[in-house]
């Protein structure tokens, strides 16, 4: 019988302690201008721009929503709500009056880090897994990671098109399901989910444009696959 792996409270409790101190502190970049000179800037932490990317208008002006325009960002909007149900329930449980914003509802539910780690490790283990992943998503959001369209049906579902939310159009739009994934170097279905590497996608579609993977730099003409002619290779 294979044991599951034992967590080690004290990295849950510095994962947390790093994960809540993204969400909700101050990001601190170095400028290296063009003199050579080195200048520090302040930035919003991500809790921060996750609210300026809700508010139209707001994003890089400053300026102020008026009426009921849709949120600039359903993406960060959905997630804010995702953290702030999250975290009053939590609250809640533990017998707390939730704090009036949702940077101290972070911190007030992170104070509670000592306490899980004597009484309860397998919640600290699941509050430091879910801090992480919130940083994650709002990256994600705030950085939305690049994928470039194959105009193909995915072998699994059928999907061509999916409908997906377009911060810049600030509504539903028309998308190719599947698309490569270059951060990861995937081909992934947005219809289904799946993905398949690119050599598995190569021998599956048998169609992938070799000169826009090449300009992707995630392949090389190295070798033949199935004998189609066109080469496709992980570089």
């Amino acid at each position: 019988m294979t044991l599951a792996p034992v967590r080690d409270s004290l990295v849950d409790l510095l994962a947390l302690g790093v994960a809540v101190d993204q969400l909700t502190q101050p990001v601190t970049a170095r400028l290296v201008r063009d003199n050579g000179t080195i200048t520090a800037a302040v930035g919003p932490c991500l809790l921060d721009q996750l609210a300026e990317a809700v508010i139209p208008g707001m994003e890089n002006t400053g300026g102020h929503a008026t009426g009921s325009a849709p949120p600039a960002s359903l993406n960060a909007l959905s997630l804010l709500a995702e953290i702030e149900t999250e975290l009053k329930l939590a609250l809640a449980a533990l017998a707390e009056q939730a704090a009036p914003t949702l940077l101290r509802q972070v911190r007030q539910w992170a104070g509670w880090a000592e306490e899980w780690r004597l009484q309860d490790a397998d919640y600290l283990a699941y509050a430091a897994d879910r801090a992480m992943k919130w940083v994650e998503q709002a990256r994600a959001v705030l950085d939305p990671p690049r994928r470039y369209p194959l105009r193909l049906a995915c072998p699994n579902c059928q999907t061509r098109f999916v409908q997906a939310w377009s911060d810049e159009e600030a509504d539903f739009v028309r998308r190719d399901a599947v698309a490569i994934d270059p951060d990861k170097s995937l081909v992934t279905c947005a219809g289904c989910a799946s993905s398949w590497s690119l050599d598995t996608a190569a021998l599956m579609f048998n169609t992938l444009d070799q000169q826009g993977l090449e300009t992707l730099g995630l392949v090389s003409p190295k070798r033949n696959i199935a004998g189609q002619g066109d080469n496709y290779g992980i570089a």
